[in-house]
C-alpha cells in the first residue's frame, strides 16, 4: 500500500491550523509552503501563516507518495505516467521482484517506485549537441512533460545544461523532484513525532505548535552578511556547491559536525570522470549561483542550497602529491 505523504496527526494539525486545504484537482492537497520542509521555512518565510493568504502561499503536493500524481509532478507526460503507473499496478508480474509497497517477502530485495521511474528513461535516443531540436526530441521520447522541457531548456542556462546530456539532465530533474517529495513526507513525519509527545506530555492542544525552523541544521540566506563573510576569509580556500535540499539528509550529525560527505558525491558522467562518482566543488561563488539557478529552475518547490566549506590553507600547503597536484 503507498505511503500518505503527510502523517495523519500532522496532516490533522495542518488542516486546524488552515494551513493544509482540499486541492481541485483529485488526490493532491494545497499544503502552505512554509511547511513542505524544514528549509522551506527559511525560504517562504515572508508568506504569513494566517489568513488573507497570497495567492502563492500553497504548493499542490500528491497526497501519496507512490501514486499517478507524483508521477505528473516530477514532470512526466500523462502519456507516460499513465504508462508506468499500469505498470506498477496491473502489469507487474506474479513471479516479479517484490515492490517497495508489497508485504515484506523475507528475501530482502525490492524495487522501488523510483527504480522504476528512472529504469523508464532508459533505452531511448540521448542528446549531447548544441542543437536543441535533437535535445527536444530526446525529452520526448522519454516522455519529459512540456513544462519541464522548458526548465531543463532555458535558454538563459544553456551553456550549463550542456555540460552533460538530455538523459542526464531529464534523470536529475526526476530524481531531485521525488527525492524532494519524500524529504516532505520525512519532515512530516518529525513534525509529528513533536506533536505527539507534546499530546503525550504536556497535554498539548492544536494549534499551539511554534515554528522552529530547521531540524539540527543552520542555514544563511544567500547574500546575507554571513554567507558573503564566508567569501573571503583570510588564510582559507572557500569550495562551493550547489546541492537540493535532499542531498543534506545525513550530511551533519545532531550536533552539526560534518558526518556523511558522500552525500555531497556528484555521479557520473562528469566533466571530470565519465564513469565514477566523485567530488566536485568550486572556489567561485558565482558558478555556484549559476548552478544553484538551473537547479532551481528544474525544481519543483525544492530548496536549493549552496554548501561552502572553508579549509585551512595551511592544511592545504602541507599536503604532498599525489594528494595535491601543483599548477606553476
Amino acid at each position: 500500500m503507498s505511503a500518505p505523504l503527510l502523517s495523519p496527526l500532522d496532516a490533522s494539525n495542518l488542516r486546524t491550523r488552515g494551513l493544509l486545504l482540499p486541492s481541485p484537482t483529485p488526490s493532491t492537497h494545497l499544503l502552505h509552503k512554509r511547511h513542505l520542509t524544514h528549509l522551506s521555512a527559511i525560504e517562504y518565510r515572508l508568506l504569513p501563516l494566517s489568513a488573507p493568504f497570497p495567492q502563492n502561499a500553497f504548493a499542490a503536493i500528491p497526497t501519496h507518495l507512490e501514486s499517478f500524481e507524483s508521477l505528473l509532478h516530477v514532470g512526466l507526460s500523462n502519456a507516460k505516467a499513465t504508462e508506468i503507473w499500469n505498470r506498477w499496478v496491473e502489469d507487474w508480474p506474479a513471479d516479479g521482484p517484490r515492490r517497495e509497497t508489497d508485504p515484506d517477502d523475507g528475501w530482502g530485495l525490492q524495487v522501488t517506485f523510483l527504480d522504476l521511474i528512472m529504469g523508464s528513461l532508459e533505452n531511448k535516443v540521448d542528446a549531447i549537441s548544441s542543437n536543441d531540436h535533437e535535445w527536444r526530441t530526446c525529452l520526448d521520447a522519454r516522455g519529459i512533460d512540456v513544462a519541464t522541457q522548458d526548465a531543463i531548456m532555458d535558454p538563459a542556462l544553456a551553456d550549463l545544461r550542456r555540460t552533460k546530456s538530455c538523459l542526464d539532465w531529464a534523470r536529475d530533474s526526476i530524481e531531485m523532484r521525488y527525492k524532494g517529495l519524500v524529504e516532505i513526507q520525512r519532515s512530516s513525519r518529525m513534525r509529528e513525532v513533536k506533536l505527539q509527545k507534546a499530546v503525550d506530555d504536556l497535554g498539548w492542544s492544536q494549534g499551539s505548535e511554534k515554528e522552529k525552523g530547521i531540524a539540527n541544521t543552520e542555514a544563511d540566506i544567500w547574500g546575507s552578511p554571513t554567507a558573503i563573510e564566508a567569501l573571503d576569509m583570510p588564510g582559507y580556500t572557500t569550495l562551493f556547491k550547489a546541492v537540493d535540499e535532499a542531498r543534506l539528509v545525513g550530511l551533519l550529525d545532531h550536533t552539526g559536525a560534518l558526518s556523511k560527505i558522500e552525500r555531497l558525491l556528484s555521479p557520473a558522467p562528469s566533466g571530470f570522470n565519465g564513469s565514477r562518482s566523485g567530488f566536485h566543488f568550486t572556489p567561485d561563488p558565482s558558478i555556484a549561483s549559476y548552478q544553484a539557478a538551473y537547479a532551481k529552475r528544474r525544481a519543483r518547490y525544492e530548496s536549493i542550497v549552496i554548501v561552502s566549506f572553508r579549509i585551512p590553507n595551511t592544511a592545504i600547503e602541507r599536503l604532498s602529491e599525489p594528494d595535491i597536484q601543483r599548477v606553476f
